[in-house]
């Protein structure tokens, strides 16, 4: 069995009787890209900031390659590449001299590793301007550059599409897809971008209140499907909605109301219907319609987006959370 590129194993942070990160565990493989996602204050950059060494752990370990970063944090550390927050560049050099300083303190990076990640992150034709001329979406990859001079195992990223343009946020996923497939390097994202989260990773983990709620995978492959958050918890909700357009509308409500009132059924704009139901439950769904005269117009199968997943994920504790995740819908929207 190949060793996982990263492992957390019950990684928890506390402050004063305060509980952060509460007992993370799950592994991240070689050529995936992971995406982590939770809301406002779930512990996100601070369990990146003890995988990278920047805070301690209260209790746990982490492992890079299947070395620990407790037992001999050099050795772990070395696998690793990353980006917490923003990346910070000496702006009054070039790109190319920010690199050189770098290739400096991490030792055996040749001028051709240089030039090679330069053509990576596609910065060879503004490599020899000064960094206060960048754009931020230059920069972000200029600092990817910076972190993958040293050939690691894993690339570890906090927000790295913040602030940049739907051009700019494209061009950073196809890379770190790019990266991921051809290096075999596995990226780690932390992002609040559900939809482009979707577009980027081949499986995710979510967070609440420091807690693993669950890890999906999105692409298939080993381990395709839902996975438990600890082996015995609960499976996150999976499978199909379907998208109905009848008439009378509000007939249509009532019959689902009455018949399957176990099923959830939102109106969309236009006078459609989305049903909380898979596909097998369709002929059950059109017979009670017709049954009641209604006119059937649509019935398509559609899958369970990230965004469904997150929210019903992140608000099983009810309408007292609700606030905390207002900024996250309105940003896949």
């Amino acid at each position: 069995m190949q060793t996982p590129a990263v492992q957390l194993i019950g990684v928890s942070k506390r402050v004063g009787r305060k509980t952060i990160v509460d007992r993370l565990s799950f592994d991240i493989r070689p050529g995936e890209v992971f995406g982590f996602l939770g809301p406002n204050g779930a512990g996100k950059t601070t369990t990146i900031r003890m995988m990278v060494g920047l805070i301690a752990m209260s209790e746990g370990d982490v492992l890079f390659g299947g070395i620990s970063v407790k037992d001999d944090f050099r050795a772990a550390i070395a696998q690793v590449g990353a980006i917490v927050e923003n990346p910070e560049m000496y702006k009054s050099l070039t790109g190319y001299q920010n690199l050189r300083q770098y290739a400096r303190m991490a030792g055996d990076v040749t001028k051709a590793r240089i030039d090679e990640v330069v053509r990576q992150v596609d910065l060879a034709g503004r490599i020899h301007d000064k960094v206060r001329t960048y754009s931020l979406g230059m920069r972000q990859r200029l600092g990817l550059a910076q972190a993958l001079l040293h050939k690691p195992k894993a690339l570890i990223l906090d927000e790295p599409t913040n602030g940049l343009d739907p051009a700019g946020i494209r061009d950073i996923r196809l890379l770190l897809r790019r990266l991921a497939a051809e290096d075999g390097i596995a990226v780690v994202v932390s992002s609040h971008l559900l939809a482009e989260m979707e577009l980027m990773c081949d499986r995710f983990a979510i967070i609440q209140e420091g807690r693993l709620k669950a890890i999906h995978a999105t692409r298939g492959g080993d381990g395709d499907g839902d996975e438990t958050a600890s082996g015995a918890g609960r499976q996150l909700p999976q499978g199909t909605a379907l998208l109905l357009r009848v008439e009378p509308l509000e007939a249509a409500q009532a019959c689902l109301a009455a018949e399957f009132p176990a099923i959830a059924v939102r109106e969309l704009e236009g006078g459609e219907l989305r049903v909380e139901a898979g596909h097998d439950k369709a002929p059950a769904i059109v017979s009670a319609l017709a049954g009641r005269e209604l006119r059937i117009f649509k019935v398509q199968p559609v899958a369970k987006s990230l965004e469904d997943t997150f929210i019903e994920l992140t608000e099983e504790g009810g309408d007292r959370d609700a606030h905390r995740f207002a900024s996250v819908r309105q940003a896949v929207r």
